[in-house]
This record gives C-alpha cells, sequence and structure tokens, in this order.
C-alpha cells in the first residue's frame, strides 16, 4: 500500500502549502508516494518544515494494518465440500478469497457469476452454528431451492419472528429481520442485495447493522454495491463497526472543517465532497454526493471483498446498447424549467427544489407517453422479430403497454410489485417454453432481482429510473449465464426532456462505481451508442 502527499491549490497559501495524504496512484509531476508504513515518517518530516496537512487517519490506518495478515482455512477441508464439485474455478477462487477475509467479507461480483453458490459454500463450510440469510421477499424460495440443490444443509423460510430455528438456515425477508432480537449472536449473516441497507437513517439498516455487529461472520452481497461513495457507509460499518464509526463531523461543528493534523476519520467527510445547501428560513444542511479519493475507496472495497466481473470468467454474447430518439422537446424551456429549479434550491431550500423536480420528471414522461405509444404501435404492426422484454417504470406506461399489445393481438403478460412469486415464475416458463405468451411487461423497480429471462435477446426500455443499479440488473435479466444471442437493448428517448438529464446521471454513478470497485478511469459503458 501506498501513500500519495498531494498539495492543495489554494491562492493566497503559496508560503504555507497544506497538503492531503491519502492512498492514491501519483500523477506524474503532481505528487510523491511513500509506503504506507512510513506514514509517521512523512508526517514528522511535513510538520517539521511547518506543512499543514491532513494524515490518513489511525483508524484507516489500523484498517489496512489488519488486513494485511490474511485469514487461515483448511484447504483440505475445503474440498471435501459437497457443493466443491458444482463449483467453477472462478466461484471457488472466490470462496477462498472469502475465507481469507475472515468471514466479514463484501462480495461485489457481478450478477451471474455465482455469488449464491459460493455463499451456500462458506455456509457449508461454517455449518454447526445458526445462520441467517436475509434477502429480497421474491428471493426466499430461490435461496431454498439453491441450498438444497448444492449442499445437504437444511434450510426454512421464516414468515414470522416465531418461525426462527436454531437448526440449519433460517431465510428470511428484509421486513422480518428488521424486527429479530437484536440480542442473539448468529454465526454467519448473509445479507443479499446488501445495498439495501445502504440509507444510515433508516430503522432497517440501524436495526440489521446491531444484527451484524454481534454476528462471528458477515457476507453481504451486491453486484451493484453503490452508485455513490456514500452508499459504501454502512455496507463496511456492517462489516467493521471499529472502523466506519461515523460518517460525518460536519452537521455537529456547523461546517467546521476537521482540523489540519487531525486523525479523526469520517467517511462522509474524506470520500463524499461535502457541499452546503440551504433549506427553508435561511437554515443550512450538508449533501455528500460527491466523490473523492476514490483509490483509496478502491483499496479498502479489495481488502475487504471480492470481485468478479462477466467478461473475466464468462464467454457471454455482446451486450448492445442503442438509444433510439422518438421526439425532440424545445431545449429553451427545459433549460429554463432547470434553471428555475436550482434557482428555487438556492432560495428556499433543497426539499422544495426536489419536490419540483419529481415534478418536471412527471410532467416529461406524460408528455413522453404518446410518442412512445406510437412508437411501439409501429413495432407490433411491423411484427415483433423475437420474443420481447419491455421495461417501465410508472404504472401509466404499463397500462399503455397491455393496452396497445392487446389492440394489436400481441400476446402479453405482466410482472409488478403485485405479482405475486408463484405467478412471476409461472409466466417465466411458460414464455420460456411455449408461444403462449410474445412479449413480456416488467416493472423495472419489481424485476430487478431473481428472474431469469437469458432466453430472450429483445429488449426494450420505454423509461429510465434515476437507479443505474435497477437498470443494468434489469438488462442482466436476459444478459446472464445461458444466453446463446447478443441481447439488443433499445432506450426510447425524448430529446433536450428530463431523459437527457438522468442519462447523465445513470452514466456519472456508473464512471463512479467502476473507479471505485475496479479502479478503472475510463468512460463506463453505459452510454449511448
Amino acid at each position: 500500500m501506498e501513500l500519495s502527499v498531494r498539495l492543495r491549490e489554494e491562492q493566497g497559501r503559496a508560503d504555507k502549502p497544506e497538503v492531503d495524504i491519502y492512498l492514491e496512484r501519483a500523477p506524474k509531476g503532481f505528487s510523491k508516494r511513500y509506503p504506507l508504513a512510513r506514514h509517521e515518517e512523512v508526517c514528522a518530516a511535513l510538520m517539521k518544515a511547518g506543512v499543514k496537512f491532513r494524515p490518513v487517519p489511525r483508524d484507516l490506518i489500523l484498517f489496512f494494518q489488519g488486513r494485511s495478515q490474511s485469514g487461515c482455512f483448511d484447504e483440505a477441508r475445503l474440498q471435501s465440500l459437497q457443493t466443491w464439485t458444482f463449483m467453477r474455478d472462478y466461484q471457488k477462487r472466490a470462496l477462498r478469497r472469502m475465507l481469507q477475509c475472515g468471514g466479514r467479507v463484501l462480495n461485489m461480483s457481478e450478477m451471474g457469476t455465482g455469488k449464491t453458490c459460493a455463499t451456500i459454500s462458506f455456509l457449508e463450510y461454517w455449518k454447526g452454528s445458526d445462520n441467517l440469510i436475509v434477502c429480497p421477499a421474491s428471493l426466499l424460495k430461490n435461496w431454498q431451492q439453491e441450498i438444497s440443490k448444492f449442499s445437504g444443509l437444511t434450510s426454512s423460510i421464516v414468515r414470522k419472528r416465531s418461525d426462527v430455528t436454531h437448526d440449519g438456515i433460517n431465510i428470511m425477508s428484509y421486513s422480518i429481520a428488521s424486527h429479530l432480537p437484536t440480542s442473539k449472536v448468529w454465526g454467519t449473516v448473509v445479507l443479499d442485495e446488501s445495498h439495501y441497507i445502504k440509507n444510515a437513517a433508516s430503522k432497517r439498516s440501524k436495526h440489521l447493522l446491531k444484527i451484524t455487529k454481534r454476528a462471528e461472520r458477515v457476507v453481504l452481497l451486491s453486484g451493484t454495491p453503490l452508485s455513490k461513495s456514500r452508499d459504501l457507509f454502512t455496507q463496511l460499518k456492517a462489516l467493521y463497526p471499529d472502523t466506519f464509526k461515523k460518517f460525518s463531523q460536519l452537521h455537529s461543528t456547523f461546517g467546521r472543517q476537521v482540523p489540519a493534523n487531525s486523525n479523526q476519520y469520517f467517511f462522509g467527510d474524506r470520500y463524499c465532497n461535502p457541499t452546503v445547501q440551504y433549506l427553508a428560513g435561511g437554515r443550512k444542511t450538508y449533501v455528500f454526493n460527491g466523490n473523492t479519493k476514490s483509490e483509496e475507496l478502491h483499496a479498502i472495497t479489495a481488502a475487504v471483498g471480492v470481485r468478479i466481473l462477466k467478461r473475466n470468467v464468462l464467454s457471454l454474447p455482446e451486450k448492445i446498447r442503442k438509444s433510439v430518439t422518438i421526439h425532440e422537446m424545445d431545449a429553451k424551456i427545459t433549460q429554463q424549467e432547470l434553471l428555475q429549479i436550482q434557482k428555487l434550491r438556492d432560495e428556499r431550500g433543497k426539499a422544495l427544489a426536489d419536490a419540483r423536480l419529481t415534478s418536471l420528471v412527471l410532467k416529461h414522461s406524460r408528455s413522453k407517453l404518446p410518442f412512445v405509444a406510437a412508437y411501439v404501435r409501429a413495432l407490433f404492426q411491423n411484427g415483433l422479430s423475437a420474443k420481447t422484454i419491455f421495461f417501465a417504470h410508472h404504472r401509466n406506461y404499463v397500462q399503455m403497454l397491455q393496452a396497445e399489445a392487446a389492440s394489436a393481438g400481441v400476446s402479453a403478460f405482466v410482472i409488478d410489485g403485485q405479482t405475486p412469486n408463484p405467478k412471476r415464475q409461472k409466466y417465466i416458463d411458460d414464455f420460456r417454453q411455449t408461444s403462449k405468451f410474445q412479449i413480456g411487461i416488467l416493472s423495472i423497480t419489481a424485476c430487478g432481482v431473481g428472474l431469469n429471462f437469458s432466453f430472450v435477446s429483445e429488449i426494450v426500455f420505454t423509461e429510465l429510473c434515476w437507479s443505474d443499479s435497477l437498470m443494468i440488473q434489469a438488462e442482466d435479466r436476459c444478459h446472464r449465464l445461458g444466453q446463446q444471442r447478443p441481447v439488443s437493448i433499445q432506450y426510447l428517448m425524448v430529446s433536450h426532456s428530463m431523459d437527457d438529464v438522468i442519462w447523465r446521471s445513470i452514466c456519472g454513478k456508473q464512471y463512479n462505481s467502476r473507479r471505485t470497485m475496479d479502479n478503472v478511469h475510463s468512460r463506463p459503458s453505459f452510454t449511448n451508442t
């Protein structure tokens, strides 16, 4: 691990330079690098030279020193597991890494790379203790089936607190887990789709953090753990609560910065570039939507995590994204609306501005609807070349797609948040095995996990949503193991509308995610093609 000593550019401070010390790849001619072991030596030299500086916090140094001592495991015991014979080589490497992390690990591998199988093997390795799996409600049955398929472990689905057993693996939804007693010490706690706890202020996150803190081992699973750096805080805190204690000190100190030479460690202040926003009445708050020190944050995730990319281990056909402009709005009107929202944010505060932004998104969504309907109608009239999935975000778009399909005589099924799990699977089986349905109409938010459409290679997004994670999860319902053809993905866009704003936001989030998880600084592939 190496340090960068970077000058902070401040006008009028040439006589008293100020530096930050953090973990980063050093740009040529701009900063110097030192081994982490020389941190105290570097600090002493800077103090002697009269340079103000911000050191790497002591808690972070101790964290990296602890991670340098890899956990031990029994290789013979590992290879005797029942699940071992089912695992691919890259899944075996992932399992070894999970054990080397000392049993507290964030598995960030992309969807379709076998996180579930590796986790079941991990549970089999540590069998004999009370284990808990927490997952979205739609995945309860899938977890039970996978455990039965790959191992001899016993498991049960917990529908209410009284169903919790002390024999085998308890599988429950986040809503049930949020009401479990926090005094119990679990052997292993698995949080599937761990980005569900990214909101540190939610009751769910606070409750589950108390459970993970007492657990002997914690496994977090998420192929999309972050869109912004702040999303990682609670997940890292679930693994190492003694290191990742506090998010920010800005509110408690009313905006005063951490003093130079301080060893205090505040995650949000260090990695999220906090900015001031004013509320109604002139009160101010801080928002943490930025991203700084991405390489240091990458070093943290690499120290606690496993990351397997599909392109490195699977021979999948390519994913082809295409932006289809179906209408063009007046750019001046849209720009004027956005400027009014910014003015409202400056004068009246964030809450009112966010409400106005939501109204603008809905307004543009309603105006886009007839153009989407016309495009879909033309698709149906020209005849679909293959089974196709249409994704929508709002209920009125789902209803429009149903109406257009019925009018054109195109057989369709709908899966949204109100569709029960058994019915979902019946639709998928009929879609795969019969000609009963020609298209599927899916909700972006309700169908991001647990559905396998690897037999479908045509996707049409009628809308966008702000979450890049949900969009990619929706794409990967088709682009996954078992897919034999290139996956064609159409995004229906209205130019100079909120579609452009949301698209840029999605690209920015993907860029930050790639920098943090993969240390890749090129622009993401999630762009117009």
